[in-house]
């Protein structure tokens, strides 16, 4: 007898799916509270430098006043991120490992400018969203990052840090003292 005919071969499998989305952030995460957020130099490597405390009410805020020796003038606040529970330079990312070229893998833009320019919200889901990409987690920094990269060391960048207490309003003041009492009558003749 002939060969049976070999059956059909299994169609090809479809190609893998793509990965769901991003689930947004959880909502208030990348709001500025009440006490507000310090935008700090970010070229100072000791301790943070404010130049701005971002309240509710500045959400659209990409500059920062950018006064420094020989400089007077507004600067875009450039957005670096680090990894959470990293502590010091270790944890900074200002760059996105494995882009190329540098300048494209700079967070926040290279040199931040009008077109590279993220509000605080935006920085923070920049972050967030970057750090799921590569299976960390991401926020902004609580420091300045000196010397990492991008050119920010000649930037105002954002930070968690809260803007500290304005100082205590003085005290009112003292009532003036008391009047002397009358002196007495003269004596009768």
């Amino acid at each position: 007898p002939p060969p049976s005919p070999s059956p059909p071969s299994p169609p090809p499998s479809p190609p893998p799916s793509p990965p769901p989305p991003l689930s947004p952030l959880p909502l208030g995460a990348t709001e500025l509270p009440a006490e507000g957020r310090q935008v700090i130099h970010g070229g100072n490597s000791g301790a943070p430098l404010q130049l701005a405390c971002l309240k509710p009410g500045a959400e659209d805020t990409v500059v920062a006043p950018w006064s420094w020796p020989g400089s007077s003038s507004v600067k875009f606040i450039a957005a670096q991120c680090c990894v959470v529970g990293v502590p010091g330079d270790a944890g900074c990312r200002r760059k996105v490992p494995g882009v190329s070229p540098d300048s494209a893998a700079c967070v926040g833009g290279y040199p931040p400018d009008a077109g590279s320019a993220l509000t605080y919200a935006q920085a923070a889901q920049r972050c967030a969203w970057q750090g799921r990409e590569l299976g960390e987690e991401w926020s902004l920094c609580d420091r300045s990052c000196s010397g990492m990269g991008c050119s920010y060391n000649s930037n105002p960048v954002f930070t968690t840090l809260p803007c500290p207490a304005p100082p205590p309003s003085p005290p009112p003041p003292l009532p003036p003292p008391p009047k002397p009492p009358p002196p007495p009558p003269p004596p009768p003749p």
